[in-house]
């Protein structure tokens, strides 16, 4: 006779009470999802294509948001440098916020579609500059810095640094191996003429579409390539 179903419900739960031992889960930290090239693009939330326009982007968003009055962006998608006059950064904060494992954060109140995933900008560049070989160095106040990220922990490292002239704001210069956007920058926001690889993003500014200004370099990259 077969068993009717309530018994064969007691009986499972039963030898689940008796089982012995801690059921084993696969974890894997959120900021290991960084340094994948694999996964990268999901917490950038852009294409697989767009990942070199998306660094450039939010190097220029993150100096707006400092509170610069101004930002100069040369280079592409393997070379770029970004300057800002801004306050600059002391070394410690540095170190925190340009590290994949730090905590997600945003100052904005507002999600737009335009804006990327949320309070993940420098996570981002951190994370494209390990998972795809890169090296990135930060000048402020003073001090030039190459930094790394562990691999174990996600912070990141000082690898080397040096003495450099003291001026305003923040630089940072990243390199790729290899081209991670085929597009270049060709125009200043103005829509006038420009060197090939330069561009400036000023806010109050518009640019030719009426985009807001922190958006002009993605602008840019998109409808000014040669």
């Amino acid at each position: 006779m077969p068993t009717p179903a309530a018994e064969r419900m007691r009986r499972m739960r039963a030898r689940r009470k008796t089982a012995s031992g801690v059921p084993i889960f696969y974890e894997r930290a959120d900021w290991k999802l960084f340094l994948d090239p694999q996964t990268l693009t999901q917490k950038a939330g852009c294409e697989p294509d767009q990942i070199g326009r998306v660094v450039l982007k939010e190097l220029v968003d993150n100096a707006l948001d400092s509170g610069a009055a101004e930002v100069t962006l040369i280079g592409d998608g393997r070379c770029c440098t970004v300057s800002d006059n801004g306050p600059g950064l002391a070394p410690e904060t540095m170190l925190r916020v340009f590290a994949v494992n730090r905590e997600l954060v945003s100052s904005k109140l507002v999600r737009l579609p335009t804006r990327g995933m949320l309070g993940n900008g420098l996570r981002v560049v951190m994370g494209a500059v390990a998972a795809f070989g890169g090296t990135i160095s930060v000048t402020t106040r003073g001090h030039t810095y190459e930094l790394g990220t562990d691999c174990v922990t996600g912070a990141t490292k000082v690898i080397s640094s040096a003495p450099a002239t003291d001026t305003a704001g923040l630089t940072v210069v990243i390199t790729f191996p290899h081209d991670l956007s085929p597009m270049r920058i060709s125009q200043q926001r103005t829509g006038q003429s420009a060197s090939p690889h330069s561009a400036r993003a000023t806010p109050g500014a518009r640019c030719p579409t009426g985009t807001a200004p922190r958006h002009c370099a993605l602008y840019w990259q998109r409808h000014h390539n040669e």
